[in-house]
């Protein structure tokens, strides 16, 4: 394959609509962005006229030579240009398995923090979608927490997103027994205490009770969430990890 990204061009928006072969891929695809199925071209080149206009956000088609492969955007969030959002990720739905998905989202990325600067890309996905969750996790995506769940009625349902980020500087890893001090704090500080309340004991964060915990997590999750076997389980390994985020 000889993968390029450039800007998105009017006459791509026939190829890529004609990948959307049902509503449900659709919705996964856009949620309510788009109000009606199908989208046709003059639907995608509409969108495009009103909310992409190059600079805060950029449309981008992945081509293979000639062809065109996949697709997606990039939008700053708010005024912070050093954040961008990756959105509308999809390939041409005939060539799955051979790695175009995570090569999009590589290429995309790249592009965000060579080019645009940023240094942080962050990216919501319904849970219903385990493939595009996968995708994103192999290109270096990783799961955070939300205050609020993003969600949008779709079909008849209420669909949850679950949010995910990568950092230009960061590496991620598994902890190491020697960093459970730090942790500690870490943790320590995370904890919600009310401002008139006494502060929570760092007694109550010791080493063994942190490895307990974790290893809870991991137990629960192999009895409770088998992969495969319920909606919300994701990791496809039957383990949860604990993770060591670095910057």
């Amino acid at each position: 394959m000889s993968l390029t990204l450039r800007p998105y061009q009017p006459t791509d928006a026939a190829v890529i609509t004609s990948w959307l072969k049902s509503e449900y891929l659709m919705r996964q695809w856009c949620a309510d962005r788009y109000e009606h199925y199908p989208v046709t071209s003059e639907d995608m080149n509409s969108y495009h006229e009103r909310y992409i206009d190059g600079q805060r956000s950029r449309a981008l088609t992945m081509t293979d030579g000639d062809e065109i492969v996949g697709y997606a955007t990039l939008r700053a969030i708010a005024d912070d240009t050093t954040e961008q959002r990756l959105g509308f990720v999809i390939v041409d739905d005939s060539k799955r398995g051979i790695g175009l998905g995570k090569a999009l989202v590589s290429m995309a990325v790249k592009y965000a923090f060579e080019t645009l600067g940023a240094t942080k890309v962050s990216l919501g996905v319904f849970e219903n979608n385990p493939s595009a969750i996968h995708c994103y996790e192999a290109a270096g995506f990783h799961h955070v927490s939300r205050q609020d769940t993003e969600s949008y009625p779709c079909l008849g349902e209420t669909w949850n997103c679950i949010e995910m980020e990568q950092y230009a500087d960061a590496i991620i890893r598994d902890i190491k027994s020697d960093e459970i001090p730090l942790l500690t704090e870490f943790l320590y500080e995370a904890i919600f205490q009310p401002q008139d309340a006494p502060k929570v004991s760092r007694i109550v964060l010791q080493e063994p009770m942190i490895w307990a915990y974790v290893e809870w997590i991991r137990i629960a999750h192999r009895r409770f969430l088998p992969c495969g076997n319920n909606r919300r389980c994701h990791c496809r390994c039957g383990m949860v990890k604990t993770w060591v985020f670095i910057r």
